[in-house]
């Protein structure tokens, strides 16, 4: 049996709203530790890494494992049913282990609405990730954050991110124009290991450690579906070494995180191709996009 209980369902929608971009069908991993999800786009370029532990949730029960095989774009608009302050339960059990049932209770229990999701089967490898310390860390404000990938991505999908002692830089050269956002520790003077955690309203780096200086250049419209994952923390981590995937850590407060991977773009025809199909869709969608994950980072700044 599997039992899952949220006081506030907004935190798993959020995750929804974090993946629904990168991936359609996901499988969440269920043990008793808590749950798990490890998925890759269709581009096989990014992978998403979820780890939610069972101290996230008011009640949690899980006995044995078991994997919940989600279509993203049918339980999302289940949430678009939930309130924002509504408990969440989430079960199933050992008579309809191909149901899993989601349960909406308001505040105060006026209201109690529940859904019936048919699982499925889906066949999907996992991948081996090796930790490793890595050339360069940056804790950046997660509103900050979204605002460069926002304001350049105007200008061009080709992300050239630079990390050093001087900060974490961001270029982008357009058709017609060009871009450079240096997001900079306030000490000029940073050696190998530079926090700034205790100096409030200083900087957008929380903290900044840099073993070597680093170079990768990345997809902005890639960067751009991450920022979906800005309302699930106030902060994200930046982490880059050279000729390695880039990968952006979302700290989840009570208890877990969610981590991107971005394999870096190589100067290939193919690239470039890619580039050029996928223009029209960055022309007429990312102005949209831009506003929906604006409006989330608006909400998320009013709960923090």
């Amino acid at each position: 049996m599997f039992e899952a209980r949220l006081d506030q369902s907004v935190l798993f929608k959020r995750i929804i709203d974090a993946v629904k971009e990168l991936v359609e069908q996901v499988n969440i991993e269920c043990t008793a530790s808590g749950m798990a999800i490890q998925a890759m786009d269709s581009t096989h370029v990014a992978l998403i890494q979820l780890n939610l532990n069972s101290s996230a949730f008011s009640t949690y029960r899980c006995e044995p494992s078991c994997t919940l095989g989600i279509d993203v774009k049918e339980i999302q608009k289940v949430f678009k049913s939930a309130g924002a302050d509504d408990a969440l339960t989430l079960r199933t059990d050992s008579e309809d282990a191909d149901i899993l049932r989601i349960i909406f209770q308001s505040e105060g229990k006026k209201r109690l609405s529940q859904f019936d999701l048919k699982l499925m089967d889906i066949d999907e490898s996992s991948v081996g990730i090796t930790e490793r310390e890595h050339d360069f860390v940056a804790q950046i404000d997660s509103g900050e954050f979204f605002r460069v990938c926002r304001d350049l991505m105007q200008l061009g999908d080709k992300f050239d991110l630079q990390g050093s002692k001087k900060g974490l830089q961001f270029h982008v050269s357009g058709d017609s124009t060009s871009g450079t956002i240096l997001l900079q520790p306030t000490d000029a003077g940073v050696d190998d290991d530079f926090d700034e955690e205790d100096e409030e309203g200083k900087s957008c780096l929380r903290k900044l450690v840099v073993k070597a200086e680093v170079h990768l250049t990345v997809s902005g419209r890639q960067l751009m579906h991450f920022c979906k994952a800005t309302p699930l923390s106030d902060v994200v981590e930046l982490r880059m070494s050279s000729k390695s995937p880039l990968s952006l850590v979302y700290p989840i407060d009570k208890g877990g995180n969610l981590t991107y991977y971005l394999a870096p773009k190589k100067d290939t025809e193919e690239d470039e191709d890619e580039e050029e199909s996928g223009s029209s869709e960055h022309e007429d969608g990312e102005e949209q996009a831009n506003e929906e994950v604006k409006n989330e980072v608006d909400e998320s700044e009013s709960d923090f």
